[in-house]
């Protein structure tokens, strides 16, 4: 029988970041070949970008085992 893979959703706060960056970035890689330069950097965001979507509303982490996975 599978194994429950235990989920916990928060919004995120401003140290999370440049973990959510390096989530962005490492979710979309295999995909950077299909991407213009400007169409990824737009989609795999920066901590800066990350923090100024933070300003513009509610961003969520989704944490296993207490670290960000999405």
């Amino acid at each position: 029988m599978p194994q429950k893979i235990q989920i916990e959703i928060r919004r995120a706060v401003a140290d999370d970041a440049a973990t959510i960056s390096g989530v962005l970035c490492a979710a979309f890689a295999e995909f950077k070949s299909l991407y213009t330069e400007g169409g990824f950097a737009a989609t795999a965001i920066g901590a800066e970008e990350v923090l100024a979507r933070m300003h513009e509303g509610p961003v969520w982490v989704a944490l296993h085992e207490q670290k960000i996975v999405g």
